[in-house]
């Protein structure tokens, strides 16, 4: 099984981090070279150079340009900026290593993390004071990135990342960054871009134990608060802090730490607190707590002219699902050695690009997908990089993208401004007839199709009723037991009552959906927000808008999972199927509804991660439609879940989420395989495909 390692240095990753390093226009490092200086240099041979050093065992960072730069408070701040080459290495390890560690992370934690940002650490602290938690443990670690002793971090990463080769890599570079100076076992280099992921694990344990037990955590890089409902918790809270603190070699800062209630006020990321108000710090008297690491600083003289092929203002919100190696090469076994990017799903891990803001252009630079604004790129990606692209009303796509788009298997759907599809540039899929008819025979045998939607039933109550145990586990809202009790009884009564025919399950899905909506409403408390019931076509309210933007990403997702798989999309089990309808996808996206739908939007709306006012209507009298900012929010968060690693059911690797969607629509193709009189061949000619069961995925308490 091709390791971690072996991802930070394959060409691909090396080249994405480019893009990355490219977009920052950071200054030189140490030895001089720019950005402009390495790109003139031939970026492909470099890359492969790059490579081949790493993966050889020779390769050493070069020197860092160090420099101090003053903070707001009037002190200071080292920098120890590494060369581009180095800078590019160390971003194709966060990107790796992003996806495994991300997900590790405590809710409380909001610094260097995707959808999360100091303005959403003051809306929590907010909502916390709302909530009666009016007593804070003000703090700050004293110079935490310069004191984080090495060993113990690499203790850490070390239960997460089981690649000594990488490992080894992460010590060379932090040795690198402060050889020299007065504590070259301790420091985490500010200008590199694996710090920020690294200080963030190091203080996981720490979120962990103080987020709960009536003391509630918000922490932003070195700079937290911690709300208690009174000060004997919040002095509780403050020794704690200290004491695991010391433990990882670090200390609180003596005078930036205090405990203090919001009648006296204090300040936290740029904002004042006082009582309920929350107002920007003036300028002047913004304390630099929690400031993050400094990125690179540009480089002296005017800015290139050179586009940058990736922008951080970049509306194009990608997936950076890290691939799974060994999940791959099965996939690839199964389909078959002459098998392409388009066939059994496999690589459907790699990005997804969404591209929104009007007047954007999609194109083609160099055989490679290219998003224009006013004829310069903001984002440019090979096709095989791709899994779909999604693309707004007012964007235009030349003919050549969708030239290139049918090439690579690549599809291209056209959507409105809320996410409903308008139309899709298909590319062709693979001649799957006996696939198609065994998916008809199963269609067309009452026992065998009333068994499968049994199981959607079952698995979509059973997972509604998971949903609510985790959201209810803090609020401990009366209601919803009930409810949990209800939806057991008609999960049973699906599962066990064989005499149901289709009506009678679809009845028993209705009737539990009811419940669970009535249950789920109760459980969106944030302000502004309410889910008075579920309405779809068109949605009556900001709530019902942002689950039906989540709810057409999960079909689109799912529906290029099952086109890929060569399923016949309008051959559906739960769902009848009719011209123009997708049934089979609305059936196998049932299971995923839960998490993916449900789940997330009551995480964004609940945390106040999107603003209500950004998915009302545009106008008085016209229903609600996704703004940009929550639209931003939205397709990003889903991005991450998509990336999370998770245990596949269906193959018993640990993959993405993405993955496990396309394993349980390969699960699906196999079972239909197996049940259907195929003369005694397989979908390619072989011998028939032995018994396959479909198990939807359920969910845990």
């Amino acid at each position: 099984m091709a390791g971690l390692f072996d991802r930070v240095t394959a060409y691909d990753t090396l080249f994405e981090a480019w893009c990355r390093v490219r977009a920052n226009r950071g200054s030189a490092g140490g030895d001089g070279e720019s950005v402009a200086t390495f790109e003139a240099t031939g970026v492909p041979g470099r890359l492969r150079q790059l490579s081949e050093e790493m993966r050889a065992g020779c390769y050493r960072p070069g020197p860092l340009r160090r420099l101090t730069v003053r903070k707001p408070d009037g002190g200071t701040r080292p920098l120890a900026i590494p060369c581009v080459r180095d800078r590019i290495a160390q971003t194709a390890a966060a990107l790796a290593l992003t996806p495994r560690l991300d997900p590790e992370m405590e809710d409380s934690s909001f610094a260097y993390r995707v959808g999360r940002s100091a303005l959403r650490a003051v809306r929590r602290v907010e909502a916390l004071r709302a909530a009666g938690y009016v007593w804070v443990v003000d703090g700050d670690i004293e110079r935490y990135f310069e004191r984080v002793p090495h060993d113990p971090l690499v203790g850490v990463l070390a239960r997460y990342v089981d690649d000594g080769a990488l490992l080894a890599l992460v010590r060379l570079w932090l040795r690198a960054a402060m050889a020299g100076t007065p504590t070259p076992d301790h420091g985490l280099p500010q200008g590199s871009p694996l710090s920020p992921l690294l200080s963030n694990l190091y203080l996981d344990d720490v979120d962990e134990a103080l987020d709960g037990h009536g003391v509630r955590l918000v922490r932003f890089a070195d700079d937290f608060v911690i709300l208690c409902r009174d000060r004997r918790r919040a002095e509780a809270a403050l020794g704690l802090v200290g004491t695991m603190l010391e433990d990882r070699g670090l200390r609180l800062h003596p005078d930036k730490t205090r405990i203090v209630s919001f009648d006296q006020g204090f300040r936290f990321l740029g904002h004042l607190f006082l009582r309920s108000l929350v107002v920007r710090s003036p300028p002047g008297e913004t304390d630099d707590a929690g400031s993050p690491p400094a990125t690179v600083p540009p480089a002296e003289g005017p800015p290139s002219d050179a586009a940058s092929p990736l922008t951080p203002a970049a509306d194009a919100a990608l997936a950076l699902a890290a691939p799974d190696d060994e999940a791959d090469e099965a996939e690839k076994e199964r389909a078959g050695p002459d098998a392409t990017p388009g066939d059994a799903g496999w690589r459907l891990d790699a990005l997804t690009l969404y591209v929104f803001e009007p007047g954007r252009v999609l194109t083609v630079r160099n055989e490679a997908f290219a998003v224009e604004e006013a004829g310069r790129p903001v984002a440019v990606f090979p096709g095989r990089r791709l899994a779909r692209i999604d693309v707004g009303p007012d964007v235009r796509v030349d003919p050549d993208a969708m030239a290139l788009a049918l090439e690579t298997r690549v599809p291209i759907w056209f959507l409105t401004g809320g996410g409903t599809p308008l139309g899709l540039l298909e590319p062709p899929v693979p001649d799957r007839a006996t696939l198609h008819l065994a998916q008809a025979a199963l269609v067309r045998d009452p026992a065998r199709r009333r068994d499968l939607a049994a199981a959607l039933v079952t698995t979509r109550i059973h997972n509604q009723r998971s949903l609510l145990h985790r959201m209810n586990r803090r609020r401990k809202c009366a209601e919803i037991a009930p409810a949990i009790k209800a939806l057991t009884r008609h999960c049973r009564s699906a599962r066990r009552d064989g005499r149901l025919d289709m009506g009678g399950l679809r009845g028993v899905e209705g009737a539990a959906g009811a419940v669970f909506w009535a249950a789920y409403a109760r459980l969106i408390d944030a302000p502004g927000w309410s889910l008075p019931k579920r309405t779809r076509r068109p949605p009556a309210d900001a709530a019902n808008a942002v689950l039906s933007f989540l709810a057409a990403l999960l079909l689109r997702e799912v529906g290029t999972a099952v086109r890929r798989r060569g399923l016949h999309p309008g051959f559906g089990v739960l769902h009848e199927g009719r011209d123009r309808y997708d049934a089979l996808v609305f059936d196998l996206a049932e299971e995923f509804r839960t998490t993916l739908v449900e789940g997330l939007a009551a995480y964004l709306i609940n945390n106040r991660m999107i603003d209500a006012a950004d998915c009302g209507p545009p106008e008085p009298g016209a229903p609600p439609r996704i703004g940009p900012a929550a639209r931003t929010v939205l397709i990003r968060e889903v991005e991450r879940t998509l990336a999370r690693p998770l245990h596949s059911p269906a193959t018993g690797h640990t993959v993405p989420w993405r993955r496990v969607i396309a394993d349980q629509v390969d699960l699906f193709a196999r079972a239909a395989l197996a049940g259907a009189d195929s003369g005694g061949a397989g979908e390619d000619g072989g011998a028939a495909t032995a018994a396959v069961v479909y198990r939807p995925y359920r969910l845990d308490h």
